[in-house]
């Protein structure tokens, strides 16, 4: 659904990871604002296991959102080349530190998985990928009741029921 790249800001003087919509994907209106309300969320939530928004910039072919770059691995990356028992829940104890400040600010997730799951070199995890959040105060209408979205593989039973 989207592309991301890394990029030097001139501004930060750091790396960042840049994401954009694939051209198929972001003439729609719904994917757009998905983009939009991502960086929302990822500007609302600073946790040191969070990936952190920086900014969301409008350009001709639309939004960009600039967010930190985590070097390392994915999670599902590290589980397939092995992992320890110690290292897996330590990892673990960190997305549930995550998700806790998110569902502290009404913030649900809606699609963690090890792929959105990232681990730095130092072996911190990063929850990253807020496109399919849930927000208490969310009036936008791209979540409803009934409607499944996500990685059917790793959703809750209540969501592959159209629950809520």
């Amino acid at each position: 659904m989207a592309s991301v790249c890394k990029a030097f800001d001139r501004k930060r003087k750091k790396h960042v990871a840049l994401k954009w919509l694939l051209p198929s994907i972001g003439e729609s209106e719904v994917e757009q604002k998905r983009l939009v309300r991502e960086a929302r969320v990822g500007l609302q939530l600073e946790h040191e296991n969070i990936v952190q928004a920086y900014d969301l910039v409008t350009t001709a072919d639309g939004p960009v959102l600039v967010m930190e770059y985590v070097a390392g691995n994915t999670l599902h990356q590290c589980m397939h080349d092995g992992l320890s028992q110690a290292d897996g829940l330590s990892l673990l104890n960190q997305v549930l530190a995550a998700l806790q400040e998110a569902h502290r600010r009404g913030i649900v997730h809606r699609d963690l998985k090890p792929d959105n799951i990232f681990v730095t070199k130092d072996n911190r995890a990063k929850v990253g990928d807020w496109g399919l959040t849930k927000c208490q105060t969310d009036t936008s209408g791209l979540t409803k009741t009934g409607l499944i979205m996500g990685t059917p593989k790793y959703m809750a039973p209540e969501q592959i029921m159209g629950k809520e």
